[in-house]
């Protein structure tokens, strides 16, 4: 856990100082051009009694001003561009370029949203995270670089300056904290359910577990004992399911509350569930629906199967151009 974080702290460092220009679908570098346009005037109109000669006109010159790609390096005379750099990314590490980019386009969605939903988080939650991220920061580095203070790192192992990653770093937490409010908010603004499952790879030990169940055992107690889920750990319990075409939120929707659901097959695997509540969708502006949705963060942070629904949603509603990252890519050769 703590060399991951430490892992994340690279990427994020990365992050902040790549991609610096503002439009990234610029041309190569190049100076400006001088375009010549020819502007014929208009024909005087026609006189039966004498024609005029059409006015000369010479050709005007007009000032194009084309944008300059921005050099990464410098050697030997040669300039390394930012179409460079990406073409060959892209090359050494595809999946990891792309990853990036989609990171950065979610949380341009995240941010988009919460505006539309004038939802807001309070500054001082936000320090009290960021003072916790950056006191695991400094415990993860003490296990490994414990000779370094944490600006040395930043300065001599990243080659950043340690006031600004530190800004990059509270605003990485303050944007993730306006992802967990808005993914939060996605799911309840819809119908959901409360539900416990439990999963099991063969249908007879889904039987039994049933049995078990309909006998009066608890269900955390036998989803403890007997799920291959990871949820199986905390009882059963899984982010809300909200109403789909999946085969478990068919089945949370037509078990009634207090009762259990199942068998049934998904994917490989078979479930049982239990369903604890059935609940309207949560409507309001922000302020009022902001006393529920802290509470419900509070008892549960989110997890990755909302956020996952969220992207899917967010990828109908507004999908991505990436065609700009290709350019670039062409660009560099």
């Amino acid at each position: 856990m703590k060399r991951s974080l430490l892992a994340g702290a690279l990427a994020l460092a990365c992050a902040a100082s790549a991609c610096k220009t503002s439009n990234p679908s610029v041309p190569r570098r190049t100076s400006a051009a001088t375009v010549s346009e020819e502007r014929p005037e208009l024909q005087p109109e026609f006189d039966p009694v004498e024609e005029s000669a059409p006015a000369e006109t010479a050709p005007r010159e007009v000032e194009v001003e084309v944008p300059v790609e921005p050099v990464v390096a410098r050697v030997g005379g040669e300039e390394v561009l930012v179409s460079d750099l990406i073409s060959t990314w892209m090359r050494v590490d595809s999946v990891g370029l792309r990853d990036l980019l989609e990171n950065m386009v979610v949380e341009r969605i995240v941010m988009q949203e919460a505006r539309d939903l004038g939802l807001t988080v309070d500054e001082l939650r936000v320090a009290e995270a960021y003072t916790r991220a950056l006191a695991e920061l400094e415990a993860g580095l003490r296990e490994q670089q414990p000779d370094l203070t944490l600006d040395e790192w930043i300065a001599t192992k990243l080659g950043l300056e340690p006031e600004r990653y530190r800004e990059g770093l509270e605003q990485d937490v303050r944007r993730r904290m306006y992802a967990e409010r808005v993914v939060r908010q996605f799911v309840l603004a819809q119908d959901w359910a409360e539900v416990r499952v439990l999963v099991v790879e063969k249908r007879d030990e889904a039987e039994r577990a049933l049995q078990r169940l309909q006998g009066g055992e608890p269900f955390a107690r036998v989803a403890g004992e007997v799920s291959i889920d990871p949820s199986g750990k905390r009882g059963g319990r899984i982010p809300p399911v909200v109403r789909n075409d999946s085969a478990l939120a068919r089945l949370a929707f037509a078990t009634e509350v207090g009762g259990f659901g199942g068998p049934i097959l998904e994917g490989q695997r078979w479930l049982v569930i239990q369903n604890e509540g059935l609940h309207a969708p949560l409507e309001g502006r922000w302020p009022e629906i902001e006393p529920l949705l802290e509470k419900s963060l509070s008892e549960r942070p989110v997890e990755e199967l909302e956020f996952m629904l969220w992207k899917a949603e967010m990828a109908q509603r507004k999908p991505a151009d990436f065609e700009p990252l290709f350019e670039l890519i062409r660009a560099g050769g």
